[in-house]
């Protein structure tokens, strides 16, 4: 699978996530080396509100991918951060951008 077919089915996800009144301001990929060999990434995710729970957060999201995305895009994805509202967060000029506020999906 290329990087452009995970993107969009990515952001299809989490856009109707969020349409659903769950609030990700932010969603990007960031190249993930695991030496593999692989092409992987690490999916960021920052919410619009404080999180009380990283681990439930990682938790519903990764049931979300599993439950919406197939095992190709899946094998692309080598982990999950969250982000609440009051983290800085860093990306850099290679990352891919999801959506980013104030123009969300």
């Amino acid at each position: 699978m290329d990087t452009k077919k995970l993107v969009e089915r990515v952001t299809q996800t989490l856009c109707s996530v969020n349409q659903e009144g769950r609030k990700y301001e932010t969603a990007w990929l960031s190249f993930e080396d695991d030496l593999t060999g692989r092409e992987r990434y690490v999916l960021n995710i920052k919410a619009d509100y404080t999180v009380n729970s990283y681990y439930e957060e990682t938790r519903s999201l990764t049931e979300l991918l599993w439950r919406e995305l197939d095992s190709e895009s899946l094998r692309m994805i080598a982990r999950i951060a969250v982000y609440d509202s009051h983290n800085d967060i860093h990306s850099w000029s290679e990352d891919i951008v999801l959506f980013k506020s104030p123009a969300v999906c």
